[in-house]
């Protein structure tokens, strides 16, 4: 199956708050199955996953989200073997753009450009949210 592995992505979302919910309905779902557990960040600019589970169906996953045509852009800024999962209880979270920007507006991270030099700090905080 492979080792337990968090892969943090950054994408642009072109897709609206509606789509950010059905990605998470349908997450959820996929994601109890398969032992994936994880959060998605949805602002009006930026998507901002964490994925967590076995490496070869983190990857798998990713490959798939990649092509999803709600989003362009994907980056990773992150891979990392982990002993424990940061979210164990959480399929899929989805957290509110607001949530989000009360968390990081003192780091300016609001555009995709700013995402993608700031990945350790976005890394911070999310392995700061309360599971």
């Amino acid at each position: 199956m492979g080792e337990l592995i968090r892969l943090i992505y950054v994408s642009r979302a072109i897709s609206t708050a509606l789509h950010a919910k059905e990605i998470v309905r349908v997450a959820q779902l996929h994601n109890g199955e398969h032992d994936l557990t994880g959060v998605l960040i949805a602002t009006t600019r930026l998507y901002i996953q964490a994925l967590e589970g076995a490496s070869d169906t983190v990857h798998a996953l990713y490959q798939r989200i990649a092509k999803d045509q709600r989003h362009v852009d994907p980056r990773v800024i992150e891979v990392s073997e982990t002993d424990l999962r940061l979210w164990p209880g959480w399929s899929m979270q989805l957290l509110s753009a607001a949530h989000w920007e009360a968390r990081t507006a003192s780091l300016g991270i609001d555009t995709y450009e700013h995402a993608i030099k700031s990945g350790t700090q976005i890394c911070e905080h999310l392995y700061g949210l309360k599971r």
